[in-house]
């Protein structure tokens, strides 16, 4: 079947493009079974027209379009699929992605939408392609769901692919490379890599679980620098965004992955995220060597209270130190604050606020706590009649600058939003840029 996969723009237009590479894998298992998959990544292609964007999709006349949502780009996406009804209402529309998997009853609430696909979706997408195909029922598809006579339907969902190595290369090939370009922190086109699935930490505001459920599983040190070399050999990428939940968990895979990238003289430059407790001075002094130019450093709050409540496993102590070894080594870093936890007070903002200062990032990120479906947080604010459980509200709302969905703290919502505004304030004025930005990090003066 002629399947066309899509990334929604995203609202905001903020932060780092991240490369729809889960669709890309999607694209490479659906093509290794005989259908022909396009992408279209409408945030790389800077469209944010609804019925621009159905034009464009059904001119290649698919028998499926299929999107990933994230709660901000799941209103533009259902508008997007209400256009292609209108014009081919033959067209299958199914969605997948977090927010379907955080509120899968609800996602079905639009006629625009056939199906919906929850948690890990290229094994269950591909067997409704199948289905669809062949005529055959799709009623009995794990993961799959859809509405039958007005009430939804969701079939459980399959236990997760067991050994990640066994998923083809992303198709690459199919996304639009050169439209992957950040001045601020790349030189040329980068690529993202996902090396890793789940997260085994609970943090009450994140949405990792909805789909992987506290279970990381990981491709072989092997098989991630395979991956690498190919993008460097074949496409000609040398620069990468890893979207692990954290690189470092797995401490042993880290140091082969860099221990590999060294011995094959890749000559590479890469961005990942790492919590406070999997930091230390051989694993980034190995990041470094082996072409780390800056990493993501969660924070969250500086009271440990507040960390406790929202289920962060780690303490000042850790952030601090993780800190002081980052810039010992003379990696650069971002680090990550939210504003609004349950309990969040003035003090314990305060307190946040004395941390970042002391942790003192090259970049540091203010955002207010947002109650993503299926996340603790969103479940906590439906208990606290913050929001109602079919919050009618524009969801394209659910993100993180200057916006409270749902306040948790002692703080008015314009408070919030204050206390956000003159952080920036203060730490624009610390930025330390990534330097020197042209060569490989390991050449970097410290």
């Amino acid at each position: 079947m002629k399947f066309t996969l899509v990334s929604p723009p995203n609202p905001d237009n903020t932060g780092t493009f991240r490369p729809p590479v889960a669709l890309a894998t999607m694209a490479a298992v659906c093509r290794d079974r005989g259908h022909e998959p396009l992408i279209y990544d409408f945030e790389a292609m800077k469209l944010t027209s609804a019925t621009e964007m159905a034009e464009l999709l059904l001119a290649d006349e698919p028998d499926v379009v299929g999107f990933s949502c994230m709660t901000p780009r799941y209103p533009i996406a259902v508008r997007t699929a209400e256009e292609i009804k209108k014009r081919s209402p033959e067209t299958v529309v199914v969605m997948g992605g977090v927010h379907i998997s955080g509120d899968p009853e609800g996602s079905l609430r639009s006629p625009a939408i056939d199906y919906i696909v929850v948690g890990e979706g290229e094994y269950p997408t591909v067997e409704l392609l199948d289905a669809l195909e062949q005529g055959l029922s799709t009623d009995d598809i794990p993961n799959v769901g859809r509405m039958i006579d007005g009430v939804p339907h969701i079939q459980p969902v399959r236990p997760f692919i067991a050994d990640l190595d066994e998923l083809p290369f992303p198709a690459y090939d199919l996304l639009p490379l050169d439209l992957y370009l950040d001045d601020e922190l790349f030189i040329d086109r980068y690529m993202g890599v996902m090396t890793s699935r789940g997260c085994a930490w609970n943090c009450i505001f994140c949405a990792s679980n909805t789909i992987w459920k506290r279970k990381v599983r990981f491709h072989s040190a092997k098989r991630v620098v395979d991956e690498l070399e190919e993008l460097v050999t074949r496409f000609g990428i040398r620069e990468f965004y890893f979207y692990d939940d954290n690189f470092t968990v797995n401490r042993k895979r880290t140091l082969a992955i860099c221990d590999d990238i060294i011995r094959r003289g890749l000559n590479i430059r890469f961005f990942i995220a790492l919590r406070a407790d999997t930091t230390d001075f051989e694993v980034v002094t190995a990041l470094k060597n082996a072409g780390c130019f800056i990493a993501w450093l969660g924070v969250e709050s500086g009271d440990d209270e507040i960390l406790k409540v929202i289920g962060k496993g780690v303490t000042r102590e850790h952030i601090i130190a993780a800190s002081d070894v980052l810039r010992e080594v003379g990696l650069p870093f971002f680090a990550s604050y939210i504003f609004g936890h349950p309990g969040d007070t003035e003090e314990t903002i305060e307190r946040t606020m004395e941390v970042a200062r002391r942790v003192d990032a090259n970049y540091s990120k203010f955002f207010i706590a947002i109650p993503y479906p299926g996340t603790k947080l969103h479940a906590l604010a439906v208990e606290r009649e913050l929001i109602v459980p079919d919050d009618s509200r524009d969801l394209s709302r659910y993100h993180t600058y200057q916006n409270v969905v749902a306040n948790f703290s002692t703080l008015s919502d314009e408070e919030l939003m204050a206390r956000q505004t003159s952080a920036y304030e203060e730490f624009d004025l610390r930025k330390k840029p990534v330097a020197p930005p042209t060569s490989h990090p390991n050449q970097a003066q410290k």
